[in-house]
């Protein structure tokens, strides 16, 4: 029998073992099962030909590899761990709380490269204290090692897991909702957001409608009328317009499918705004570039791309030497500009889609640049 000795190999090793006719079914289903629960490249071969790998620290040993799979899947039988409950939380998570694929790839991309090698996911789950976890935190924290939103995004997919395990009655209590973030130390960041000024913003409607435009000339335009996400603003229909109104509704994801919800499917993220005059031009030039597709942006069946997007607004920013930043930044933008001319946050969340108050301040924290803020001080004690 083929010895599996690479993780990445697996699917094929195991089409080629179907092909031999040499295991059956249920010893399939058991291979998978120890494939997502066990790192299977730890195993090792000894002298006289039996197979072995530490588990938390014990050593298990097979006459040959089916022998160690189906110890190894009796040992899951009778524990759970971390590594063996990730991928029901996956699944969890994409079918219950129906996580966006962007979603999902973050959490896989933390569990890959932060979690899945370390003796912590190992543990069976009713064994782990609050100290394991302090301990691991301590581990990753140290020297100020990694950024608090890399911390944030670790703790987030154990405590998934933790609360999963929970509700599905593994375990009765989440150890980890009682320790304190704030006694660790992360690495600083600069995470100061700088939106597009009113003037920039100007500069680039104007440059633009100097232009004999086409669709993503008049999605960029629209995008600094409207607070959406580029999302959102693909995914819209001529018939979501109703008395000066547009009304947000849908989204477009990464894989380029359209959802009948708004990203993080809440309810507050379903809402009208406001169209301005220009607002409502762009919608007319849109209708006579596209008049057979009930979608504004969507022509002949191919929809507008955020790269291409991006990469448009990138040129034209280059042009006018205005400091390019992407889709995301012009909501930001289009939100900080209406709160320096009046709005308040509360006005803002709504029209934002924001669920709560701490999301939409994060949004506005920086608006304010440091030559302003020496001025309004200078002012201030003159």
């Amino acid at each position: 029998m083929i010895f599996i000795k690479n993780n990445d190999n697996i699917d094929m090793h195991i089409d080629n073992l179907i092909k031999l006719s040499e295991i059956d079914m249920t010893y399939l289903q058991k291979l998978k099962t120890v494939r997502n629960s066990f790192d299977l490249e730890k195993i090792k071969t000894r002298k006289d030909g039996r197979v072995y790998i530490y588990i938390n620290r014990k050593q298990i040993v097979g006459r040959d590899e089916r022998d160690l799979i189906e110890k190894l899947y009796a040992l899951l039988d009778k524990s759970k761990t971390l590594r063996s409950l990730y991928p029901e939380w996956e699944n969890f998570c994409q079918k219950e709380l129906s996580d966006c694929e962007k979603t999902i790839r973050e959490h896989r991309h933390i569990w890959n490269n932060q979690l899945k090698n370390e003796d912590l996911v190992n543990k069976d789950i009713s064994e782990l204290k609050t100290n394991d976890f302090l301990d691991f935190f301590r581990k990753i924290t140290k020297n100020q090692a990694i950024t608090k939103q890399r911390f944030k995004d670790i703790r987030s997919v154990l405590n998934g897991i933790m609360k999963y395990a929970v509700e599905k009655e593994y375990i009765t209590n989440n150890v980890i909702t009682s320790i304190n973030i704030k006694q660790f130390k992360f690495k600083p960041t600069n995470s100061k957001i700088t939106p597009y000024t009113i003037e920039e913003r100007k500069q680039i409607i104007n440059f633009i409608a100097t232009k004999e435009v086409d669709l993503y000339d008049l999605a960029i335009i629209l995008d600094f009328q409207l607070i959406m996400r580029i999302g959102e603003l693909k995914a819209l229909k001529f018939t979501d317009i109703s008395g000066g109104h547009i009304k947000i509704e849908r989204f477009m994801n990464d894989k380029n499918i359209i959802l009948d919800h708004v990203k993080g499917n809440a309810d507050e993220g379903i809402r009208w705004l406001p169209l301005t005059k220009t607002a409502l031009d762009v919608i007319q030039k849109a209708k006579i570039l596209n008049p057979d597709s009930e979608y504004i942006f969507i022509k002949e069946g191919k929809n507008l791309t955020t790269v291409t997007f991006n990469r448009r607004l990138k040129k034209y920013c280059k042009e006018l030497g205005i400091e390019y930043r992407s889709s995301h930044k012009v909501r930001f933008s289009t939100a900080s500009i209406a709160h320096k001319r009046g709005m308040e946050d509360v006005e803002l969340q709504g029209l934002l889609g924001h669920t709560s108050l701490t999301m939409t301040r994060h949004y506005l924290k920086n608006i304010t640049t440091t030559e302003e803020t020496s001025r309004k001080y200078l002012e201030a004690l003159a």
